[in-house]
């Protein structure tokens, strides 16, 4: 579909991207857990809940995940086979870590069962990220494994997309099959105690047009690099802005009342989500060439480390706001400040702990 491969080194823009992501990542979710509904829809807690953490977020990860199918060494059906199961093992077990172990301790003291019971099985065997991307390479290696082309493969998930959007919010009146069915389509069950949260067939889309916007960018020379971004990054920046901008404004889309609005949403909030990582990436490319090398350094080694910095922060956000202010206190809430900030402490725990894991696994081997 494109020429051979200029442009196989990595990719700074996407180092500052995950970066930014990854580090905001726990005071988005302290932000989050340490809120009320009603305190989530204004102000602060809304920008990092409804917008830094909803299409600035995951749809940034998954875009550069499907670039990454691209750049990877392991680029076989095979190799993206067992990258797709081990990395589904390391969702569940973040999710014993986060959920189950804390929600059983908190059960054990508290003897609330609406707070740690009632959630329990929705929490320990739903989908997040972790298990949208394991199935997503489960089903990028089928796809090569079929030798469909570039072309074929983003069909597919155009075909999906489409079709994700006529099964939306099917319920299986089941919590056990909601939970279940919710990898795959978009559920949203009566009792609002199950949230698809990134439905397959619904986010695939997103790391195949990574993948597709992957092999253009391996087959650009520098030069090529700057115009690739000159022609996308602006026109896609003028129409999230617009397009943000209206949904903000008329909570609409994406932007509405829910966490469903954003884990459900239509084709022009996902189109205009894709339009936003391009041009971030584009901004990021400028910079990319301007930051000291030492600062580089770090973003680079922060990128690298970004599933377990995400692991870490969300085991040190559940234990500390659901189980250990929930003991406390009697709940999880905090004021808009002090959520910020413990988030950001974790981000910081969660960083140096991670990289030195890093650095151990590195020298071990």
């Amino acid at each position: 579909m494109f020429q051979k491969n200029i442009n196989s080194g990595r990719q700074l823009e996407f180092d500052i991207a995950k970066f930014l992501v990854v580090i905001n990542l726990a005071p988005i979710h302290s932000v989050i857990e340490c809120s009320t509904d009603e305190v989530l829809a204004h102000g602060f807690p809304f920008f990092y809940d409804s917008v830094l953490g909803g299409p600035l977020a995951a749809p940034m990860f998954l875009f550069a995940m499907g670039v990454g199918f691209v750049y990877s060494k392991r680029h076989s059906a095979k190799g993206f086979f067992y990258r797709g199961l081990k990395l589904l093992l390391v969702g569940f077990a973040l999710n014993i870590l986060r959920f189950f172990l804390p929600f059983i301790t908190g059960y054990l003291i508290t003897h609330s069962a609406e707070q740690y019971i009632e959630p329990l099985w929705y929490r320990v065997f739903g989908n997040d990220v972790l298990q949208f991307a394991s199935l997503s390479l489960i089903l990028m290696a089928l796809l090569k494994a079929l030798k469909l082309p570039d072309l074929g493969i983003l069909l597919t998930a155009v075909i999906m997309r489409i079709a994700g959007i006529f099964l939306s919010g099917f319920d299986a009146n089941n919590q056990i099959l909601n939970v279940l069915l919710g990898h795959f389509i978009a559920v949203e069950d009566s009792a609002e105690m199950v949230f698809s949260d990134f439905p397959l067939l619904s986010w695939f889309i997103v790391p195949a047009s990574g993948y597709i916007f992957g092999k253009k960018l391996i087959s650009c020379s520098d030069a090529d690099k700057k115009k690739l971004y000159m022609i996308l990054s602006v026109p896609c920046l003028i129409f999230a802005v617009i397009w943000f901008t209206k949904g903000i404004i008329n909570a609409s889309g994406m932007f509405d009342e829910g966490q469903n609005s954003y884990y459900h949403m239509g084709i022009a909030d996902t189109f205009a989500s894709i339009c936003a990582v391009l041009a971030l990436l584009g901004i990021y490319n400028l910079f990319a060439a301007k930051l000291p090398e030492r600062v580089l350094y770090l973003i680079v080694q922060i990128s690298r480390a970004t599933t377990h910095v995400y692991f870490i922060q969300w085991v040190l956000v559940m234990w500390l706001t659901d189980f250990l202010l929930y003991i406390i206190r009697g709940n999880q809430f905090l004021p808009q400040l002090y959520s910020i900030l413990l988030g950001y402490l974790i981000s910081l725990i969660s960083v140096g702990f991670a990289l030195f894991i890093r650095k151990k696994s590195i020298q071990g081997k």
